[in-house]
Order: structure tokens, then C-alpha cells, then sequence
């Protein structure tokens, strides 16, 4: 069985599904915290901005009928509580993925804390990481961000769940 998947690209889970990389089982175990808000998921393009659907597909029914099967699965994973959102006016956050995560059973064992990690290791942590495996992943601040000390970026997060073991595939 493969890992479950946590979506947090609108578009590179349009283009999965596309590809028929992304399977509807897939859709409907996974978990889901987009880099875009719920309004623009549901109806792309409609304040002005890109609408993925018509540059991704070549066709217009296709694109429809593949937007409409996502919504069924994030309105199914919104009632289940695997489907979390950001407001237009915020950012995404990694604490708010540790939440979902963690309200989704999975947890990271460094010292039974949370999901995957959201605060800077201390001096002593880094050393001891470094000295037994080398090099650490960037930890917040995530300078891969233009906000390091609040918004996620799509490579910290698959670096993250990466570092915390998580059995997850991060479709970016």
C-alpha cells in the first residue's frame, strides 16, 4: 500500500490528477492544506487571479469534470477533518499543518511532541543532530520563505515530514 499523501499545492494536485498520478483513493484518504485559500480552490480565477484550470487542461470539460471530482474529495475531507484552510489575509503556517497532522494521528517521537517540528532547535539539539547524521534540515527560520519566522514553503514542508518519519508523500 502506498503512503498516504498530503496535498499542499492546488495546482500541483491539478496536474497530478491530470497526469493520473493522483488516484480518487488517494483523494480520499489524504490531507489537505493548500497554499491558496478555499475560495480560490473552488472558484479558480474568480477574483482576478490565475485560473489554473484553463492553463493546465486543454480541454475545458475535462478540466471541469476534474475540478468538480477535488471538490467532492476536499468537501468530504473538510467534514472529516482532514482538510484545513488559511484565511486571505494570512499566510500558510507550519503550526498550523502540525495541528492537522497531529489531529490526524501522526506525531513525531522527539520526546512525544508534536507532528513535525515548528520551533528552532536549540544550540545543544543541533550539535548532537549534527555529530550523529550530519548536517541538519533547515528548521524555522526557513529561509526558503520570504516570511522565515511564520509561512511554509512547499520544500520545508516535504523536508520536514521527511525529517519527522512521517509516512507521507507531499504532492507540491
Amino acid at each position: 500500500m502506498s503512503n498516504r499523501k498530503l496535498f499542499v499545492s492546488f495546482t500541483a494536485l491539478l496536474r497530478h490528477m491530470r497526469d493520473d498520478l493522483v488516484t480518487e483513493k488517494d483523494l480520499d484518504r489524504g490531507l489537505f492544506y493548500f497554499g491558496c485559500t478555499r475560495d480560490h480552490a473552488f472558484n479558480p480565477g474568480a477574483n482576478g487571479e490565475s485560473n489554473e484550470l484553463s492553463w493546465i487542461f486543454k480541454d475545458d470539460d475535462v478540466a471541469t469534470g476534474t475540478h468538480q471530482v477535488l471538490l467532492r474529495y476536499v468537501e468530504k475531507a473538510e467534514k472529516n477533518g482532514r482538510c484545513i484552510w488559511r484565511e486571505a489575509k494570512d499566510m500558510n503556517s507550519y503550526r498550523a499543518l502540525n495541528d492537522l497532522l497531529v489531529a490526524n494521528g501522526y506525531s513525531y517521537d522527539r520526546n512525544k511532541g508534536p507532528a513535525i517540528i515548528v520551533e528552532p532547535r536549540t544550540e545543544a539539539e543541533k550539535y548532537e543532530h549534527e555529530k550523529a547524521n550530519g548536517p541538519a534540515i533547515a528548521f524555522e527560520p526557513d529561509n526558503r520563505t520570504e516570511n522565515p519566522w511564520y509561512a511554509y514553503c512547499y520544500p520545508g514542508v516535504r523536508d520536514r515530514v521527511i525529517e519527522a518519519g512521517l509516512p507521507l508523500d507531499v504532492i507540491q
